[in-house]
């Protein structure tokens, strides 16, 4: 088993292809990653990619796109995560935390805290969704609307606000938001932002791709003076049918379990939780 270094995203992606979509829900964040670093490499200038082979064939896969978290995909052999981490190890690569599946992500800590002494700053338990039929849903006074490049301050806020809400212990680069939320908006008719807006903007929801087909929703973002209105419900359901009425094959979403209302809302959508997932930040 040996682990190798990509430069290419395009050769990697032709290198990891199958095994990734092998299982899409599981693998949709590197999936979206990967075409983000070839349709859009001023996004992230700095990246990482590397592949566990097996007798020539891929096992494991991980991507950083810095300065976030390493991306880990499903091992296929047993001993693949640790062989990577192993390696990432001994070239010395910066680790800040992983993002994976379980139970990969935990056999990822583990072995990262066994041969550096690293210890667990933080940890975000989270479920990966994928929407069936878009349920009715309540709609409340407003309407949605595409976001415009006139909204792009309120939405680096917003996004900001969402960030040290949702995951306060990891890094928020704020010069890559930019550029990210700018590229996004300025994709097509609004691209990756809807907005709610009644008498003023009241919500934000967001989405990423397609990459293979598959779009990721998120983040939804409510402010918390207009919470509890059904905006959120509300925009989550207008923008899921909206992808899915255009031709996207499969929206997902990640949620936080230990946020039981979130959970509720996408499941009252239609969205059925298909597999775990981890954050894991390193001290």
């Amino acid at each position: 088993m040996r682990v190798v270094r990509h430069q290419d995203p395009a050769a990697f992606r032709a290198a990891v292809g199958y095994h990734l979509l092998r299982d899409e829900p599981r693998h949709n964040l590197m999936l979206g990653l990967i075409a983000t670093l070839i349709e859009k490499p001023d996004v992230y200038p700095r990246f990482h990619l590397w592949t566990v082979e097996d007798e020539g064939r891929v096992v494991c896969a991980a991507l950083r796109t810095e300065p976030h978290n390493v991306a880990l995909s499903g091992p296929e052999a047993d001993g693949a995560v640790e062989a990577l981490v192993d390696a990432l190890v001994e070239e010395g690569a910066d680790v800040p935390g992983v993002i994976g599946a379980l139970p990969e992500a935990d056999a990822f800590a583990s072995r990262y805290q066994a041969v550096t002494g690293a210890q667990v700053a933080s940890r975000m338990d989270q479920a990966i969704h994928v929407l069936g039929d878009v349920a009715d849903v309540p709609i409340p006074s407003g309407a949605p609307r595409p976001a415009r490049l006139a909204d792009l301050e309120l939405l680096l806020a917003w996004k900001h606000a969402f960030h040290r809400e949702a995951v306060p212990h990891d890094h928020y680069d704020s010069e890559q938001a930019r550029r990210r939320t700018a590229h996004r908006i300025a994709e097509r008719d609004g691209g990756g932002y809807r907005l709610w807006e009644d008498g003023e903007p009241v919500c934000l929801v967001g989405f990423i791709g397609p990459a293979a087909g598959a779009v990721r929703v998120g983040p939804v973002y409510t402010p918390p003076e207009h919470r509890q209105k059904g905006y959120a419900t509300a925009l989550t359901a207008h923008v899921s049918r909206e992808l899915l009425d255009g031709g996207v094959r499969i929206c997902l979403l990640y949620t936080d379990l230990a946020n039981p209302t979130s959970n509720a809302i996408y499941r009252r959508i239609g969205y059925r939780r298909v597999c775990d997932s981890a954050m894991i930040l390193f001290e």
